[in-house]
């Protein structure tokens, strides 16, 4: 799903726990999906960096280092 494998038997065999959160309704992707077909906003100049997952220690060792040239980090999913 979305292009990220698990290796399901990791999780069983190590009896790990995934909590997931969901705060969004339907509503709102409908609306984010509008905004971000509409030519009119360019959101490329919001994200200030991008990781790919495996570089996610440097991710987040940005972010926590209080650097304000790195206000929105995407991870790419490809």
């Amino acid at each position: 799903m979305y292009g990220l494998r698990i290796d399901c038997s990791e999780i069983v065999n190590r009896q790990l726990n995934i909590i997931g959160a969901n705060v969004y309704h339907r509503s709102d992707m409908e609306e984010a999906a509008e905004l971000l077909s509409d030519s009119a906003y360019n959101f490329e100049t919001v994200i200030t960096n991008e990781f790919l997952p495996e570089e996610c220690k440097e991710a987040f060792a940005l972010l926590n280092s209080g650097d304000k040239n790195a206000e929105k980090v995407v991870f790419i999913f490809a």
